[in-house]
């Protein structure tokens, strides 16, 4: 069965795990420990830094398909399909990178009541912050901390596309897979404590998040591989509700580990787990996908990348006005915040992304 380009079951995924994220910042803030909140088992998104884990194993296995779609083309254009893919993206990554920017750091702003020269000066020194320079190695002042991922997946994707739509089917089948276990066996013997979450941790010039980023797009690869497999298979009916069964197995028992008070180590195993649904998920093999391809649930899976970058839009305003509030207003203002502003801002950001998208193509800067 053919991958389509939209799953409403992963669409309607992306916007929960966005969500994950932002309980998961907001009960950081009032409750740094994650100690249990109920019966002293369940805490509030304590492994909630699944849901960047998600997203990056999706960007790998998205990545892969546009490889592969190129390299079975013959045309001997690598650097220019290369760089074409990575610009691609940047430029659909920046409006909304910068429209968050700027609402959070005029926020930050007003809530510190900064002078003007003050303003300016952090302004100047955030610029590789909003232009997804964060992780390249030079200094800068932080103000949207969320883009780190981003840019760890502009690098991530520097590195890896132009192998990976030069030697395509060897690189998917034998070094994608080789290079990520390495990878994740470095990251799970080294880092103190066991986690994949430890962002700004530098090993000599190179920080955590571009080796977790690497990792987990080559593991999309992966998945890529694996859910065309699944997907090539004649299942039997029996076979598709078992299928459907595991899928749905997978992903709650992802939900319950990111509310589960278990230690971070877990976050190796469950990165698998994540991988496994979204193979079944994509490979289209499973049932109910119909249930889910609706516009509303599209909708709110494009609403998640806005979500995720202006979380702390919300969440500041929370800890400067609502810190000694009952937690749960805190994180639901949060998160109620958050979605408003995305849909307000999405199609502004849309727009800005398609003039941009246009004007390149004009002068042949992608195509």
């Amino acid at each position: 069965m053919s991958i389509g380009n939209r799953n409403g079951k992963i669409e309607l995924m992306r916007f929960i795990m966005s969500l994950f994220v932002i309980i998961y910042h907001a009960e950081s803030t009032i409750n740094e420990d994650f100690y249990p909140r109920f019966f002293d088992i369940i805490t509030l998104s304590k492994h909630g830094c699944m849901g960047v884990e998600f997203f990056f194993l999706l960007s790998g296995f998205f990545m892969a398909k546009s490889a592969e779609k190129e390299y079975n083309i013959k045309r001997n254009y690598v650097f220019n399909d290369s760089t074409n893919y990575v610009l691609k993206r940047y430029i659909t990554l920046l409006p909304p990178v910068i429209i968050s920017f700027f609402a959070v750091f005029t926020v930050n702003n007003l809530i510190k009541s900064h002078g003007l020269h003050e303003t300016l000066y952090n302004l100047f020194k955030a610029l590789p912050d909003m232009l997804l320079f964060s992780m390249t190695g030079v200094p800068y002042y932080k103000v949207n901390g969320l883009t780190w991922y981003l840019s760890s997946l502009i690098i991530g994707f520097i590195i890896i596309y132009p192998f990976c739509r030069k030697f395509y089917k060897k690189f998917s089948k034998i070094f994608a897979p080789v290079i990520a276990l390495l990878l994740l066996t470095f990251l799970f013997t080294h880092n103190e404590p066991i986690r994949l979450s430890a962002v700004y941790k530098l090993y000599g010039f190179l920080r955590v998040a571009n080796i977790r980023a690497v990792c987990e797009l080559l593991l999309g690869v992966c998945c890529y591989e694996l859910s065309k497999k699944i997907g090539s298979i004649n299942w039997s009916s029996a076979s598709r509700k078992i299928l459907t069964v595991i899928e749905f197995t997978l992903i709650v028992s992802l939900c319950c580990y990111i509310f589960s008070p278990l230690s971070e180590a877990w976050q190796y195993v469950f990165l698998f787990v994540a991988f496994a649904y979204i193979a079944i998920v994509l490979s289209g093999a499973s049932l109910g996908n119909e249930i889910f391809n609706k516009k509303w649930i599209n909708y709110l899976g494009k609403l998640s990348l806005n979500v995720y970058l202006i979380q702390y839009v919300g969440i500041n305003i929370a800890k400067k006005f609502l810190i000694s509030s009952h937690y749960i207003v805190f994180i639901i203002f949060s998160i109620v915040v958050s979605i408003i502003l995305s849909v307000i801002i999405m199609p502004l950001s849309n727009k800005i992304v398609a003039f941009i998208v246009k004007l390149s193509k004009k002068y042949h800067l992608i195509y």
